[in-house]
């Protein structure tokens, strides 16, 4: 995973196994700005993240604003290393799979509830 190389993390971010967090948490910062930037408030930031301070995200999109043009291209690579992830990776259930999936789960949980004792 790529990292901001040439910014200092503040306290309240921290580097684990190669990915940025907010300090404490398992909540990305790739994660919260995608939802920011994708138009949510901080306030509605804090009901998507409910185990975040609200000043903590407002410290994270401040850091954000701060350092954007580095922070934007971090978003970017880590964008598209995702996304070849997921590209070389197996491909998705479709819904029609996971619906006789679940069919066929309600059936054997049915004839189990038929058999008696």
């Amino acid at each position: 995973m790529p990292g901001i190389p040439s910014v200092h993390l503040p306290d309240f971010l921290e580097e684990v196994d190669g990915e940025i967090r907010v300090t404490g948490h398992r909540i990305s910062l790739f994660d919260s700005l995608w939802e920011y930037n994708q138009g949510l408030t901080a306030e509605e930031m804090a009901l998507r993240f409910p185990t975040l301070k609200r000043s903590t995200i407002h410290k994270v999109l401040a850091f954000y604003l701060d350092n954007q043009p580095t922070v934007d291209a971090y978003l970017n690579e880590l964008a598209a290393a995702l996304e070849e992830k997921r590209r070389r990776g197996p491909p998705a259930v479709s819904v029609a799979e996971l619906q006789q999936r679940l069919e066929q789960i309600r059936r054997i949980a049915h004839n189990a509830a038929q058999v008696s004792y």
